[in-house]
């Protein structure tokens, strides 16, 4: 082509809420389109997704992070985006099913609500989709579906709908359940029963009009657009698919034209047709048809060994799905991976199952403790029993938690005394005069903070009333920051295993050593520090200089409460704080990927900033007044921890000369 990058696309996904990044690099220079290639072919057979040879996306083993939009995209020169698409990956579905009658269009009586929400400009009702085709052509009876849901869509024009719901209307119409729905509308349709699908069957009788076993040569687009014979298939013969492990689910599908509502077939060489009206019998809960005919298993036996056939009799398009269901060790692996991530899930789920939940945070810093509250209250308010446990360090009036029960642990005299000191005339009084650029900068508050840690550890872990107490309480789930450890230490004397990490701040360095995720000081600021963003080499090595630092802080306060562990077991026999760290399944992060600065992070480290922002009210009175004596304002904050009381004559007059400015 003359146009060498005319055609140098690429493919680059983005989960729900987050920017954009690659999934492949075919086209950034030669060698690495080379080298892509042979990475492609090497590791197809593992890899979460494949380009085809015409450059088509495959995706595998999808699952609830696959979910977001898809976009093949010319960025040299260009910008061109050639496809979008969103993708909704569900995990299950209210399938409700009715029998239809052959010649009856109209619809069926179905309990969907229409309505409107008027402070989104957003409306909803049901619609059904067409008949589809008979699935099945011969003497025999076939079978006809089509599906009643409901949807969303915007109740007015582009121009005037608010700007954060703007984005419905790229779409011509929205499933109610769909995770593009904003969440307090998802939750209203739900209570009233609109996330229902209704799945209407009716019988058919159609005649052939073509010969039933199809001849098919196969063919292969090689890369330079060439056609290559790869296999003949005489009728009956079919490609074979995948493996199953018993206790698996899977949801059998095939290649099927986009938008068509076709007719399907659906065969097992075992039991013979599988259809609408036996598929209960065949299969009991184990299985079902969704709305597109797809054929899913909530989970195989090993009776399920079979080859399961999906015709689409109008379009020739024949696949056959070979399981084989083989019982192995790692089906208690999956158990394991399947319940961490079931149990996140569910967290959040409204749902009429109920955990119980122990958050440990020390009563510290007010920012840690608002966010961990309201972390705290938002399980409650989905039905969970959760204790907000606080060993106190400061005497802060609030408890961050509004709705979680509250139990406090009084402070020992050696906390007292370090905190009072500290405040006076030791690191926090201090903290003034250090560069936040610097290794004292990051480490002027390690020794402060933990012999604090210490303290509470060994106060909590050596109240034998406390530890039967919450022994004796069973708790499901422990949720405690990475931060001082005390609470990790608790959950472990305790024997509570289910532990989701937290922190109120981006993550540090140590959590991401312990997870395995990478640290990456050539382009990544230390958690501590800051960087000048230059990408110069000084600049790189600094950071990198910084980032030990930044790890040291975290590990430094670590061994702190190593230490009262040891003291407490026995050196030789006492748990490792980091090994207890490696066994955390689900990390929240203070952080957010918009704002912070670009980084690749594991998906089980969840971003959740803005969690405890409060709702905007009202100022009272007197702040009101103050605030009105001026056009413009600018409200200047220290947080809870520097006292402006210690705060040196120099720093005070360059905050006046600034405003004097």
């Amino acid at each position: 082509m003359p146009d060498k990058d005319r055609w140098k696309f690429d493919w680059e996904f983005a989960m729900m809420g987050r920017m954009f990044v690659p999934l492949s690099s075919m086209h950034f220079d030669a060698s690495e389109s080379i080298s892509d290639r042979i990475r492609r072919f090497t590791s197809k057979d593992e890899a979460d997704f494949k380009l085809g040879d015409r450059y088509e996306l495959v995706l595998k083993n999808v699952d609830a992070n696959s979910t977001g939009h898809y976009r093949c995209i010319n960025r040299h020169g260009r910008n061109v985006i050639s496809n979008m698409y969103f993708l909704e990956v569900s995990n299950m579905k209210k399938i409700v099913a009715l029998n239809g009658t052959i010649g009856v269009e109209k619809l069926p009586s179905v309990p969907l609500k229409p309505g409107k929400v008027e402070k989104m400009k957003l409306k909803y009702g049901l619609k059904a989709s067409d008949w589809s085709k008979c699935s099945y052509c011969s003497s025999d009876r076939g079978e006809q579906t089509r599906h009643i849901k409901c949807y969303i869509q915007p109740s007015t024009n582009i121009a005037s709908q608010k700007l954060q719901y703007r984005y419905l209307s790229l779409y011509d119409k929205i499933p109610c359940t769909s995770s593009l729905v904003p969440l307090e509308v998802r939750k209203k349709l739900k209570e009233i029963g609109n996330d229902q699908i209704f799945l209407e069957t009716r019988p058919c009788f159609e005649e052939c009009t073509g010969a039933e076993e199809i001849n098919r040569i196969v063919n292969k687009s090689q890369d330079l657009g060439d056609i290559r014979t790869l296999d003949y298939l005489p009728g009956g013969e079919f490609v074979f698919g995948n493996l199953v492990l018993s206790n698996d689910p899977q949801v059998l599908s095939c290649q099927k034209l986009l938008d068509l509502n076709a007719g399907v077939h659906w065969y097992s060489l075992k039991n013979g047709p599988i259809q609408h009206t036996n598929i209960d019998e065949l299969y009991g809960e184990r299985a079902y048809f969704d709305e597109d005919t797809n054929l899913v298993f909530r989970q195989f036996t090993m009776e399920d060994d079979d080859e399961v056939v999906e015709s689409d009799q109008h379009h020739q398009v024949i696949e056959v799905v070979r399981i084989f269901v083989k019982f192995s060790a790692f089906i208690f692996i999956f158990a394991l991976v399947m319940r961490a991530a079931l149990l996140l899930l569910l967290l959040f789920a409204t749902s009429s199952l109920c955990f119980k939940i122990l958050v440990s945070v020390p009563k510290f810093g007010y920012s840690h403790m608002k966010t961990m509250g309201k972390l705290a209250d938002i399980l409650v308010e989905s039905g969970h029993d959760v204790t907000f446990l606080m060993p106190v360090d400061v005497p802060i009036p609030q408890n961050g938690t509004e709705l979680a029960k509250v139990v406090l642990v009084p402070p020992t005299d050696e906390v007292s005394q370090i905190m009072e000191t500290s405040m006076k005339s030791g690191a926090v009084a201090n903290l003034w005069t250090h560069s936040a650029n610097s290794k004292q900068g990051i480490m002027w508050s390690t020794d402060m903070i933990g012999a604090v840690s210490y303290h509470n550890t060994k106060n909590m872990i050596n109240n034998k009333a406390l530890v039967q107490q919450m022994r004796d309480e069973k708790f499901d789930i422990g949720i405690t920051e990475l931060f001082d450890f005390s609470g990790l230490a608790f959950f472990e004397v305790i024997s509570l295993k289910n532990v989701i990490g937290a922190h109120t701040t981006s993550v540090f360095e140590g959590t991401l050593m312990a997870t395995g995720a990478p640290i990456l000081p050539s382009f990544v600021p230390g958690s501590q520090t800051f960087t000048d963003d230059s990408g110069s080499i000084l600049s790189r090595l600094n950071n990198l200089y910084m980032t030990y630092w930044s790890y040291e802080f975290q590990n430094k306060i670590q061994g702190f409460a190593q230490k009262a562990l040891d003291e407490h077991y026995g050196k030789a026999k006492s748990p490792k704080i980091w090994n207890l760290v490696k066994d955390i399944t689900w990390f929240f992060v203070n952080s957010d990927p918009i704002f912070d600065f670009p980084k690749p992070l594991p998906p089980n480290i969840i971003e959740i900033a803005g969690i405890s922002v409060s709702k905007i009210h009202p100022l009272d009175k007197e702040w009101d007044e103050i605030l009105n004596k001026r056009s413009k304002n600018v409200l200047v904050c220290f947080g809870s921890i520097a006292s402006p009381t210690t705060m040196p004559a120099s720093v005070k007059k360059s905050i006046v000369d600034t405003f004097a400015a």
